[in-house]
């Protein structure tokens, strides 16, 4: 009897020493699984943040890229320091400015030919706006009897067409409402440029006009080509040799930007104006000698008072449009 309830209790044992180890098994499992649980949670977690970080950079970068894309550049005022205004990326040509001056018939120059480097286009077309404000300058070059036009490389400054009867169509969209020498001189200059290896023979004409007004002022010039020099033959208005010659000279002296050699009347006039216009601030122009100076050099300011002294000294030959 003894032995059986000796039996009894070594079976009771092992039966709660293997309940005991089955739990230790259960309780080991469990926080294994709730370790393995809480590693893939803290994974995950890392995951949803860099992910989060990622798009916040992303979004930083396309910010930033849209903010440059929309930045805009500042344009001085008028008298300060000049800077070419930034050109779109694509240019739209504007329609030709030929319809409005065809029936303008070019006559000789009285006195033959004037002689102008093509690299000084932008002297002639400049006369174009002392008379008229709201010109816009346009070039037209045909190919020497027999021979062709180098091609001409596009550029956001300008549009060149070749048209169907061989010439090369040169046109200036506007970008800007800005004055002449931050709008085109800075253009005509690059196509000059450009322009410079026509062959001898080649012929060009430069027409300029207003397309805002039907009968507002209009220039041409036509003229050949010959060892990277315009001769220019022709002009509307009819002009004589000299009196050209002595605008474009007014001209060249507004392109530097730094003096006019003037007549006494003339300063006096361009002065009276100046003051009346608050054109000058104190200071910025002195005179003496028979010419004006400006104290710093300024083309923008130097052509608007060329523009006044032009329109005073050839407004028996150049129509002019109202100021």
């Amino acid at each position: 009897m003894a032995k059986g309830r000796a039996k009894k209790k070594a079976g009771a044992k092992k039966k709660a020493g293997a309940k005991k180890k089955a739990g230790a098994k259960k309780q080991a499992g469990a926080k294994k699984k709730a370790g393995a649980k809480k590693q893939a949670g803290a994974k995950k977690q890392a995951g949803a943040k860099k992910q989060a970080g990622a798009k916040k950079k992303a979004g930083a970068k396309r910010q930033a890229g849209a903010k440059a894309a929309t930045r805009t550049v500042a344009r001085p005022p008028a008298g300060i320091a000049l800077r070419a205004p930034v050109p779109p990326a694509a240019v739209e040509p504007p329609p030709s400015l030929y319809p409005e001056v065809v029936g303008l018939t070019p006559k000789l120059l009285m006195g033959g030919a004037a002689r102008l480097p093509l690299a000084h286009l932008g002297r002639a077309a400049r006369l174009a706006w002392f008379a008229d404000a709201e010109s816009r300058p346009e070039l037209r070059v045909e190919p020497p009897v027999g021979g062709a036009l180098p091609p001409l490389p596009s550029s956001p400054a300008y549009a060149a067409d070749l048209l169907p009867d061989g010439a090369l169509r040169v046109t200036f969209p506007s970008t800007a409402d800005a004055p002449w020498e931050l709008e085109f001189t800075p253009r005509l200059n690059e196509a000059a440029a450009q322009l410079a290896p026509l062959p001898d023979g080649a012929a060009l004409e430069l027409i300029a006009a207003s397309p805002a007004t039907q009968d507002g002022v209009a220039l041409r010039c036509c003229g050949l080509v010959r060892g990277g020099t315009w001769e220019v033959l022709s002009t509307f208005p009819p002009l004589a040799r000299g009196r050209f010659e002595a605008a474009l000279a007014l001209s060249a002296e507004a392109e530097a930007g730094e003096r006019l050699t003037l007549a006494p009347a003339e300063v006096d006039d361009l002065l009276a104006w100046a003051d009346e216009e608050e054109v000058l601030a104190p200071g910025a122009a002195m005179q003496g000698d028979g010419v004006l100076s400006l104290a710093r050099r300024d083309p923008g300011l130097l052509s608007l008072l060329a523009r006044r002294v032009f329109r005073r000294r050839f407004a028996d030959v150049w129509p002019l449009a109202p100021d």
